[in-house]
Parts: C-alpha cells; sequence; structure tokens
C-alpha cells in the first residue's frame, strides 16, 4: 500500500501546477517499481527542470509491505512522524 501528500508553495494555478508535476513524477515512479526514495528523486528533478528558481514542493511518501508491516517513508519538509499502536506504544 502506498500514500502520497503534497504540498506546494503558494497558491492558485502556480502552485496547483507545481502539485500536478510533483504527482506525475510519483505516479511515473510507481509505475516503474521504484521505491520511495526513487520516487523523492523523481519529484525532486520534475520540479527542478520544470518550475526553476525558489519553488518546492514539501511532501510524505510511505509504503507499507500489509504482509510484514514494514512501513518505509520518506519525509521531505514535514515535522518528524509520530507512530503509534494499538497495544499503546508511541515513537516519534
Amino acid at each position: 500500500m502506498s500514500l502520497a501528500i503534497f504540498d506546494a508553495v503558494g497558491h492558485g494555478v502556480p502552485a496547483a501546477l507545481m502539485s500536478a508535476g510533483a504527482l506525475a513524477g510519483y505516479r511515473s515512479a510507481r509505475r516503474d517499481a521504484r521505491g520511495v526514495f526513487d520516487q523523492a528523486a523523481a519529484i525532486d528533478e520534475v520540479v527542478a527542470e520544470t518550475f526553476p528558481g525558489s519553488a518546492f514542493v514539501t511532501g510524505v511518501l510511505a509504503e507499507v509491505d500489509l504482509a510484514s508491516g514494514r512501513l518505509r517513508y520518506v519525509n521531505a519538509g514535514h515535522p518528524p512522524p509520530c507512530c503509534s499502536a494499538a497495544a499503546g506504544w508511541s515513537r516519534s
């Protein structure tokens, strides 16, 4: 199972276009069966090439192996995650 959350800097059409570019880079990398770290690199490449200058997109990419419970994630510009389980433990 995979998850992607993006937030482009700014408002309006320019921010929407940056988010769409990030999403396109993410989808392309996923179709190529690349892991979350390579997905993040693909997104960075699309944003840097398409929107030169100071524009950026923050985001979180994650994938969970449902069989093993293993979580892999990339956090780009957001606070560290806080994980918790039904058993009551948590870790940030």
